[in-house]
């Protein structure tokens, strides 16, 4: 996926799935940072 197909308005459909998308890594790295913060408490 090039830059420029990011950055044009994509279609509704597009939009929700981007979205959907963003959440799934936002919250994928917010668990992947608290488990790091985790794991180097229990050290």
């Amino acid at each position: 996926m090039t830059l420029d197909m990011l950055l044009s308005p994509p279609p509704s459909m597009h939009s929700m799935y981007s979205v959907k998308l963003t959440n799934i890594y936002v919250s994928n790295r917010d668990n992947m940072y608290s488990t790091a913060l985790f794991t180097n408490q229990q050290q």
